[in-house]
């Protein structure tokens, strides 16, 4: 059968994203479940006006894919 919707909420995901490599995610114990987000493919990204640069990630699991927008401004670093 299925899960609850609650459950999957609960689980404790933990992402990595490589630039110019693979976005990836996973459960730890007792899930123990990888997902992979895509891998970088540097034919589909796109560069904007303003300077900023999306990067595509493709072929994930499942038919995942996975944009990166990477906005450059001056200044500090801001997440």
């Amino acid at each position: 059968g299925s899960r609850p919707r609650a459950d999957v909420d609960a689980v404790p995901w933990v992402y990595r994203l490589c630039f110019n490599t693979e976005a990836m995610s996973w459960a730890p114990k007792p899930w123990s479940t990888r997902r992979s987000w895509g891998l970088y493919n540097d034919s589909l990204d796109e560069s904007h006006t303003n300077g900023s640069v999306t990067l595509r990630y493709a072929n994930g699991t499942g038919g995942r894919a996975t944009a990166l927008r990477c906005d450059c401004r001056q200044g500090p670093p801001q997440l």
